[in-house]
């Protein structure tokens, strides 16, 4: 994970990391971050819509269903800092459900 990235984000369990980048810009720090997982995309939806959904985070929207056809994406927020926000999607191709993460915080 690259350095302060929030340790409280959750992370999906057993998740591959194959995406990870930190960029500055305008008073904030924004990473993109990609993982992969075997598990159903059903599941991974679960822990997201549950996880995004309590502690020091809020869903602020959520679409979508994943099947083998479809995805399912997220717009999320700090409850404690609303500048701290950003969007999770989960695609599920091949037999891999891919996870991707834009998420900002202010510097």
């Amino acid at each position: 994970m690259p350095a302060g990235f929030p340790s409280d984000f959750p992370i999906y369990p057993g998740a591959r990391l194959t995406q990870a980048g930190k960029f500055a810009s305008n008073g904030a720090t924004s990473w993109g971050m990609g993982w992969q997982t075997l598990d159903s995309p059903g599941r991974v939806q679960q822990f997201y819509a549950g996880r995004l959904a309590s502690g020091d985070w809020t869903l602020v929207a959520h679409s979508g269903n994943v099947t083998a056809t479809t995805s399912y994406s997220a717009k999320f927020r700090r409850k404690s800092d609303a500048r701290t926000s950003g969007t999770l999607g989960v695609a599920f191709t091949g037999g891999v459900a891919k996870i991707s993460l834009v998420l900002s915080t202010p510097n």
